[in-house]
């Protein structure tokens, strides 16, 4: 999943780590897959149950 080195860096900063640290971590799979989770939860969704969550981030914000 695609995320931002900024977003990375903002939820890296809740862990401490360093500029450097988190560039280095996002660019590898294991780093890819924890950001990219947590951006997808972080996704905000209309409805009550998150059954669609993937496809709609996928898809985009305004698709729903």
């Amino acid at each position: 999943m695609q995320v931002s080195v900024r977003f990375a860096g903002a939820l890296a900063r809740n862990k401490t780590l360093d500029e450097a640290t988190t560039r280095d971590e996002l660019y590898t799979r294991a780093g890819g897959v924890s950001f990219g989770t947590a951006r997808l939860l972080g996704y905000q969704a209309a409805y009550s149950q998150p059954l669609y969550r993937f496809a709609d981030y996928n898809a985009g914000v305004y698709t729903s």
